[in-house]
């Protein structure tokens, strides 16, 4: 996830097990908006999905980058802080493209159109201008040891907090 003033964007890679292929498969990209909303559009792809933030990243100091991670937590996000990684991250996901190991699917335009503005400066940089899905990217590719499965629905099963035999509980008389 990746949040500025005025825009927001969060960006959904899976793991093939079998072939071990991360695929980019969904993004969430608004502009304005309060946290709330674009934590709505967020967890609409699974509450259970974990997810990563630089809270450093665009400026920010520590503190204030926290805040904000504490406050999408609140909205019911699983939010974790990722580390500072911005040059091995783009050396990793650049490597990962070349060798076909990270595929992205044809519809995510917000990705596409950010991908081919994705460029350095003369002092070797990377220009900060519309690459908000390419910093959840590189965020997604360091993150692989945190992807989780989906659950199964006995996971998810409703557990009662009454002890069972309890009037009104389960197998209550």
């Amino acid at each position: 996830m990746d949040v500025r003033y005025n825009q927001t964007a969060a960006l959904w890679v899976v793991l093939d097990p079998q072939t071990g292929i991360l695929y980019g498969c969904s993004e969430h990209y608004q502009s304005g908006s309060e946290p709330a909303v674009h934590a709505q559009g967020i967890r609409s792809r699974g509450k259970w999905i974990p997810g990563l933030i630089d809270v450093t990243a665009n400026g920010r100091s520590q503190s204030d980058g926290s805040n904000l991670r504490r406050i999408y937590q609140e909205e019911g996000l699983k939010l974790e802080q990722a580390g500072d990684s911005e040059q091995s991250g783009i050396c990793e996901v650049t490597q990962l493209m070349k060798t076909g190991r990270l595929k992205v699917f044809r519809d995510l335009e917000n990705f596409f159109r950010e991908y081919r503005l994705y460029r350095y400066d003369e002092q070797g940089q990377v220009v900060k201008q519309h690459d908000l899905l390419m910093n959840c990217l590189r965020l997604c590719v360091a993150g692989r040891s945190r992807m989780r499965k989906a659950p199964t629905p006995s996971e998810v099963w409703f557990r009662s907090t009454i002890p069972p035999g309890t009037p009104n509980g389960w197998m209550g008389s």
